[in-house]
């Protein structure tokens, strides 16, 4: 007999016909507070046969398939998951047989780490940028068109003698 989803209101389960994934709460006992607030019950306190289907998270929380990159080659390798499984951290969101509120819209926020990357990335690019100008610059101002400007550059030169 399968799991059946604890959020109220939710059938996830509950008909023959329609199987839906459900998964169990996590052990991480800061994530568990998480789901724990976030499903729309008072006084909820989760036992090992509670569980949550997959109705209540975002698509991009779920993972069908896993991925590497090969050492050897560079190449990035897919397979497919035999169960699909919680992205680390997902926390349920949607509640739709519940009053809106319960809902709440995903809000991810960029990791420290990857807005430093970012801000490095969009620095060095400017950098290049404006490396790439000031050269095209001097280029233009070295450029000799004619017999005439090399005489007047070599005049205006400081004698190095």
């Amino acid at each position: 007999m399968p799991y059946k989803c604890c959020v109220p209101q939710c059938r996830g389960n509950y008909d023959s016909t329609r199987k839906v994934r459900v998964f169990r709460f996590p052990h991480d006992e800061e994530l568990c507070r998480k789901w724990v607030r976030a499903v729309p019950r008072e006084n909820f306190s989760p036992t090992q046969y509670s569980r949550v289907c997959e109705l209540h998270f975002q698509p991009e929380d779920i993972m069908y398939e896993t991925s590497y990159v090969d050492d050897r080659t560079g190449r990035t390798v897919t397979a497919p998951l035999p169960s699909s499984r919680i992205r680390p951290g997902a926390v349920p969101s949607k509640f739709p047989a519940c009053p809106s509120y319960f809902s709440k819209e995903s809000t991810s926020r960029e990791s420290p780490d990857s807005k430093q990357k970012r801000f490095e990335v969009e620095a060095l690019q400017a950098a290049i940028a404006e490396s790439a100008e000031t050269s095209l610059r001097e280029e233009e101002a070295d450029r000799i068109a004619c017999i005439r400007d090399l005489a007047c550059h070599l005049r205006n030169r400081d004698s190095t003698f």
